[in-house]
């Protein structure tokens, strides 16, 4: 009995061959645990992390990119605001009957043209979106195209204006052309004209000035009115204030007139004629010179006791006429109307000789000349000549 226990107990003996197997087996599922649970999770997050940063360094080359061209964005920045800003211009978020007025006349006495009625219709407005959609049904019979869809909340302010005018073929369209390249964005609705001699007209014309307002701008016409404190009287016109004023002086109890003669001088790039003479406001009368270059004129006078004669001549026309001065009135007038030069090749000028031979003095008044080099010089001067 005891025999069978030992050999029992020596066949259940682990061999050493055994013992190696047992061993690698081990090992080997230690390394399938260390493989499995902890170097390839180390693995993936390894890979991960590779893959953000090369990811990271692609954006960070293009943003120094982007960064690099900076002074190029900025310089893109102005340019468009420049153009936004000139382009609310051409359409203000306003209607100013202050503005109409001042540019009419800014233009009347450019162009030559009198105007001796203007009246201002209702100001309106209407939806931008409404408005695109009129005018794409007014010029084609076609469905009209959606506005952007930032002008949706926009608004289009019209401004109807009416005008009754005299003047003379020329003076009404250099005057169209001033209104049509406006900084503000004007529309001519209605003309109508009268011819009252061969040159002369008179008619109404009908223009909207039209305005831009997006939502947001708070945007208004600001007109700058010089300080008047310490005035006596509140009528008494403020420094500067007759300057460019046909017949104005500087004392207020004086009578305004206007010009016997006027003289309109222009740029070689206008369109209408580059000089023109004549008796005011009689359009018939003009004279005209219509080249890039310097002319001779010349006026001559004759007569007494508020009835005179005149000649003038202008590049080689003349005109001849009779004129009666009004009761009161002391000299007789010849206004220049002139601007500054616009280039070195703008060479529009004038010499003009005077022969007063009256019992009045002639006042000779050139306003808004070219500072540097003057379109209008005086040659030759007899009798009395008054220059302003």
């Amino acid at each position: 009995m005891k025999k069978g226990l030992s050999g029992i107990s020596k066949s259940n003996k682990i061999t050493r061959r055994e013992f190696v197997l047992i061993l690698l087996l081990l090992l080997i599922l230690e390394g399938y645990l260390l493989v499995n649970y902890l170097l390839i999770p180390k693995w993936n997050e390894y890979q991960d992390l590779k893959s953000r940063i090369e990811t990271q360094e692609d954006n960070l080359k293009r943003l120094e990119a982007e960064y690099s061209k900076k002074a190029e964005y900025e310089q893109k920045l102005k340019t468009l605001e420049a153009e936004l800003d000139e382009k609310s211009k051409r359409l203000p978020p306003y209607s100013s009957q202050e503005d109409v007025i001042l540019t009419i006349d800014r233009f009347s006495r450019q162009s030559g043209v009198a105007f001796d009625v203007l009246s201002f219709g209702e100001a309106s407005v209407t939806g931008a979106n409404d408005f695109a959609k009129q005018a794409a049904a007014k010029e084609a019979n076609t469905q009209a195209a959606e506005s952007p869809q930032g002008s949706r909340d926009a608004k289009i302010i019209y401004q109807d204006i009416n005008v009754g005018f005299s003047g003379t073929y020329t003076s009404l369209y250099s005057f169209l052309n001033l209104l049509e390249n406006n900084d503000t964005k004007v529309a001519v609705t209605e003309l109508s004209l009268q011819r009252m001699t061969h040159n002369f007209l008179r008619g109404s014309m009908g223009f909207k000035y039209i305005g831009y307002l997006q939502p947001g701008d708070d945007r208004v016409y600001e007109l700058e009115i010089p300080e008047i404190e310490g005035r006596s009287d509140p009528f008494i016109p403020y420094s500067g204030y007759t300057e460019g004023i046909t017949g104005v002086s500087g004392n207020a109890d004086e009578k305004q007139t206007d010009p016997d003669f006027l003289m309109i001088i222009n740029s070689y790039l206008d369109n209408a004629p580059k000089i023109i003479l004549g008796r005011f406001p009689a359009g018939d009368s003009e004279v005209y010179f219509n080249s890039n270059n310097g002319t001779k004129g010349r006026l001559a006078l004759e007569g007494k006791s508020g009835s005179y004669s005149y000649t003038y001549t202008l590049g080689g026309s003349t005109k001849s006429g009779n004129i009666s001065l009004a009761g009161g009135k002391e000299t007789i007038a010849l206004e220049i109307l002139s601007r500054a030069r616009r280039t070195a090749n703008d060479s529009v000028s004038v010499t003009f000789d005077i022969e007063n031979k009256t019992d009045k003095a002639l006042e000779l008044a050139v306003k808004n000349d070219d500072g540097q080099k003057p379109r209008f010089v005086t040659g030759n001067i007899s009798g009395e000549v008054i220059i302003k």
